[in-house]
């Protein structure tokens, strides 16, 4: 990967990073669509791309940065959290695979770099920044089954077509895949959306795996905290949940879940739902003044 220049570190990055992001053209049943990919892995043929972008589709083409267009499969794919994985043959072209930078590298007001095909342009380059992270919108691909996913938040132009492509950082690596919009015109209005990139490594892996893609599912409602109670408030357990088997009772405070803090109830419900049903899952809970650490196994979700 050629080195990326501090002085224009977006051309660095699009010249480091572009060969890597393809563009997906989908003949489906229900039309032609058109989205981008990122090359995932190189030696076996593996692009990750947006499930929303592949829905349906009964033909897929991936059209590499050289021009090369291949024939490929969809190996699989999770509307919950809106991540499919495309297959082509390693050894008809060469790939440049993209690499991927740790989620937690992530900060607000770093550069955010997204590159894609909005409209089918291909090797479209916008630029921005993080304008946030560990947002939680009502994400995944089936509008009839909206699930909270971590989203990271960015004003750097995203049209239809970005889907799938890359959001970068000011050394190349991908830092999210570009997943959605909300606005009020049918265009960018610089509230674009990224699946940040562990959760594209996570789901990627399971679906080559052919591992599970149910959602883990725990049973409380439940809100944030105010004041000094920090975490999220249980309003509610439901009966015979995982919640109700590991003891957890109306009113306790939820503090993290496997170590990591949680502020409020639609961050512990995307923390959930990353997780598989039938995995355990730990829990540091404040009720009244004591701590305690509670164990609950994860049920599918539905």
């Amino acid at each position: 990967m050629p080195p990326v220049a501090s002085h224009e570190p977006v051309v660095a990055v699009a010249e480091a990073l572009s060969p890597s992001v393809v563009l997906v053209e989908v003949d489906a049943e229900v039309g032609f669509g058109l989205g981008s990919g990122i090359v995932w892995d190189a030696d076996d043929g593996y692009i990750v791309t947006n499930q929303h972008v592949v829905e349906g589709a009964a033909t897929v083409f991936v059209t590499l940065s050289d021009g090369t267009r291949l024939e490929g499969e969809v190996v699989g794919g999770s509307s919950g959290h809106d991540v499919a994985v495309v297959r082509v043959d390693p050894e008809a072209a060469e790939m440049v695979e993209a690499p991927f930078a740790p989620a937690g590298s992530v900060r607000v007001g770093q550069l955010a770099v997204a590159i894609g095909s909005p409209l089918g342009l291909t090797g479209t380059v916008t630029s921005g920044i993080v304008s946030a992270v560990r947002i939680q919108v009502q994400g995944g691909s089936d509008p009839n089954s909206p699930v909270p996913v971590e989203m990271i938040q960015t004003d750097a132009a995203i049209n239809r077509g970005n889907s799938g492509g890359a959001l970068a950082d000011s050394q190349g690596r991908v830092i999210g895949m570009n997943t959605m919009i909300q606005t009020t015109t049918g265009g960018s209005i610089g509230l674009g959306f990224a699946v940040p990139s562990d959760t594209v490594d996570l789901i990627a892996t399971r679906i080559i795996n052919g591992e599970s893609l149910e959602l883990g599912y725990l049973g409380i409602s439940g809100q944030a905290g105010e004041g000094d109670d920090v975490g999220v408030v249980v309003v509610e357990v439901l009966p015979d949940s995982p919640a109700a088997e590991a003891g957890l009772a109306t009113g306790d405070v939820i503090i993290s879940l496997d170590d990591e803090p949680m502020y409020d109830i639609a961050e512990l419900s995307a923390a959930i739902k990353l997780r598989r049903p039938g995995e355990a899952v730990e829990m540091t809970i404040r009720r009244g003044g004591d701590l305690y650490v509670a164990t609950a196994v994860l049920d599918p979700l539905g």
